[in-house]
């Protein structure tokens, strides 16, 4: 997909790292990014947008403006899929009746999370359980992963890895895609039925949004896949030019970005395995590569990050790892 990004007034295009994309539509997109870029708050804008943006200010219905449009809107329909999930962004009462936890990305290690939800007394009657997505892949039980999207107390959003087995099971996946999802761990497809696999996967993706938001103790949690917007709000307003970030991006991670996520009191993500989970800003990460060979799987109980809201610990200090605040297993 392609999409631009607007950040401290500057504007880029930012591409799908799966997706080719030629140079002519490149160069157009950097074109039109140089000249609107400046125009627009900071957020990630789908090309459709930047069509609207383009015919309202089209005000002497100039046919070059006009044309630019009608481009922008070719270029969404063959490079911007469609999410799934609606909506993108769904919103969780808190929970009158028991606990809530959050864990990092399973990745096939569904004997793990059993583990950790039985180390914790977790009461599937009561409890949630939130999943940062990345339910697949890389470990053998990963159908038996999936699977957990259809459980009443298990509540899951969109990783990269449900999407690139979308992409390569889906009725427009090239050979390209199908190796490109072997190539990152969806080879656990050889031992299961792929016709049952892939009718789950697509009934699946429709309980799989961008983001979920949860109360806790009177706090807002959110939890998404890979990196959440500058505002959580974005998710809801513009979900389908956040999907690449959303669950690709390791921007904030890579430059240790303690910046705080507007309109949430902390977020929950996975996507990028650390030793210990870990505090950027008001963003907790969650992965500590439970498929590694000396990797774990952390399951947090989502009413020790809402105490900790008030004093963000600074940046990259490990969160503490007590099976008060992270029981990792």
């Amino acid at each position: 997909m392609l999409t631009i990004e607007v950040r401290d007034g500057q504007a880029r295009v930012v591409v799908d790292p799966w997706r080719s994309v030629d140079r002519e539509t490149l160069s157009f997109l950097s074109a039109i990014a140089d000249e609107l870029g400046h125009r627009l708050p900071e957020g990630h804008y789908s090309l459709d947008t930047l069509a609207d943006v383009i015919d309202k200010g089209n005000e002497e219905d100039s046919p070059v403006r006009a044309a630019v449009a009608d481009r922008l809107r070719q270029l969404a329909e063959l490079y911007t899929p469609g999410l799934r999930a609606d909506p993108a962004l769904v919103v969780h009462a808190e929970n009158t009746e028991g606990r809530d936890f959050a864990v990092g990305d399973i990745h096939g290690q569904y004997d793990a999370l059993q583990d950790a939800l039985r180390a914790v007394d977790f009461d599937r009657r009561r409890d949630r359980l939130f999943c940062v997505g990345d339910l697949i892949d890389r470990g053998a039980r990963s159908f038996d992963c999936l699977s957990l999207v259809f459980e009443p107390f298990c509540h899951c959003v969109l990783g990269n890895h449900e999407w690139l087995a979308l992409k390569a099971l889906g009725v427009q996946g090239t050979r390209h895609d199908w190796d490109l999802w072997q190539t990152n761990g969806g080879g656990w497809i050889h031992g299961e039925n792929a016709r049952e696999v892939k009718i789950r996967l697509e009934e699946a993706a429709r309980y799989l949004p961008l983001g979920r938001e949860v109360g806790v103790d009177g706090k807002r949690i959110g939890i998404c896949h890979a990196e959440p917007p500058l505002n959580w709000g974005w998710l809801q307003d513009t979900p389908e030019s956040l999907l690449e970030p959303t669950i690709w991006s390791r921007s904030r991670i890579r430059e240790g970005d303690i910046t705080p996520v507007g309109g949430i009191d902390a977020v929950v993500v996975g996507h990028t395995p650390v030793p210990e989970p870990l505090w950027l800003g008001n963003v907790f990460y969650a992965d500590t590569g439970a498929f590694l060979r000396d990797g774990k799987l952390t399951l947090v109980n989502l009413a020790d990050l809402a105490a900790r809201v008030r004093s963000t610990p600074r940046a990259g200090q490990p969160a503490p790892g007590s099976d008060k605040e992270a029981r990792r297993q």
